[in-house]
């Protein structure tokens, strides 16, 4: 049995998607990438709705030509400031005549959990179970097939603006398309680049995008806290340029290939080249290249504390040994992993792309982590037992987009 597979990352500076066919067994088989710059979002949310369009069509297109397929639906990753979560419980009776669990029972309880007070303006996009009780027995992954009579389950409740998710959703249907599930950004990242004893014995995903850094906890196997810092890699890009007096496109170049968030690992004053504004080309700025780092250290030192404060909130800052993964395309900053190990006081790693398909296409930076993960989330689907259908975000999203086939799993 197999199944299409097509992910679409919607990312403050870029547009990913990718067209994969997964089988049975958790084979993926890529075939095709579409990747375009992008500047119709700004930390997770539309501010340029046909630039956004635009774009999602370019690199549905591209990734459509490569594939030799046609794509119409897709697994769109969402993320932002708006994005909130919390933990919790549900109880249900197993109504069976012989106390055996069954699928019926598992969504009565899960429905129990969304029994949450929320204000108008928010709507649930995840419900994810993080470990059911049955009978007082905790620590239960699948309980259907069990016999007890009371049941319990703890979740992870991930919600967001409503208005801010119907503009992402109009947005993909402007372009032809439509949503099969929303999924929580972070969340697909860390399907890709974590290991399983990481997310057993306790580890921070920080999944650095050009707009926001997205945060997930991970205990025992699950998500168990989830969280936005409002600092990416455009406001690092933002530094550059007013200290150069130079143009974004300019200070991200400069970034890219002399930036580095840890200026003592830098030796000699090597000055670097560089277009002023309204200049005719490069070499009329010349900066020193320890200035420089001197100046993405103090922002990247900015964004690391207010992760700290978040991790802080969590109640699970020393609950994590196994540290930090990064990733993300912001992850890439040289010197990045030294300077949050500093500060945060845990090991960290640069989390790249794990899968044997993902290496043999080329892949594996942590920029992919989001779109490699949807397509593994995607591709669950077509693995016996897996996932159930809840309803929230994507019962309203009907509404909005009539024609859509929209189906959400956890």
């Amino acid at each position: 049995m197999s199944e299409l597979v097509v992910a679409l990352d919607i990312g403050t500076t870029k547009v990913c998607t990718l067209v994969a066919e997964a089988q049975t067994g958790g084979v993926i088989n890529l075939l095709g990438v579409g990747n375009v710059p992008c500047s119709g979002l700004r930390r997770g949310a539309v501010v340029d709705m046909a630039r956004t369009v635009e774009a999602i069509i370019a690199s549905v297109e591209m990734a459509s030509a490569a594939a030799g397929v046609e794509i119409a639906s897709v697994l769109v990753g969402v993320t932002g400031e708006h994005i909130a979560s919390l933990n919790a419980r549900g109880v249900a009776a197993v109504l069976s005549p012989e106390r055996e669990v069954r699928r019926a029972d598992v969504e009565r309880v899960l429905e129990s959990a969304r029994l949450i007070v929320l204000p108008p303006d928010r709507e649930i996009v995840h419900v994810l179970p993080r470990y059911f009780t049955l009978d007082g027995q905790e620590g239960i992954r699948n309980p259907v097939g069990m016999c007890g009579t009371r049941l319990e389950v703890d979740t992870h409740i991930v919600t967001g603006a409503s208005a801010l998710l119907r503009n992402i959703a109009v947005c993909v249907e402007k372009a032809g398309l439509t949503i099969e599930e929303l999924i929580l950004e972070p969340m697909a990242s860390g399907e890709a680049v974590l290991l399983p004893a990481e997310r057993e014995l306790g580890v921070a995903l920080l999944d650095i995008g050009g707009g926001t850094t997205d945060i997930a906890l991970f205990r025992q196997g699950e998500i168990c806290h989830s969280g936005v810092v409002p600092i990416g890699g455009t406001l690092v890009t933002r530094d550059v340029a007013a200290f150069l007096r130079t143009s974004l496109e300019e200070a991200e170049r400069i970034k890219c290939e002399a930036g580095c968030a840890q200026p003592e690992t830098l030796s000699g004053e090597a000055m670097i080249p560089y277009a002023l504004l309204g200049s005719e080309g490069v070499g009329e700025g010349r900066a020193a290249r320890g200035e420089l780092a001197e100046v993405i250290e103090a922002r990247c030192t900015e964004q690391m504390q207010l992760v700290r404060k978040e991790l802080l909130r969590s109640n699970l800052f020393d609950a994590l040994p196994a540290g930090i993964v990064l990733c993300g395309g912001g992850a890439l900053l040289p010197g990045l992993p030294a300077l949050t190990e500093r500060l945060l006081g845990m090991p960290v790693r640069l989390g790249c792309v794990r899968a044997a398909s993902a290496q043999a296409a080329g892949l594996t930076p942590p920029s992919f982590a989001t779109a490699f993960g949807l397509i593994q989330w995607g591709a669950k689907r077509v693995m016996p037992g897996q996932r159930l259908r809840p309803k929230g975000i994507l019962g309203r999203l009907r509404s909005w987009l009539p024609q859509g086939r929209l189906l959400s799993f956890f």
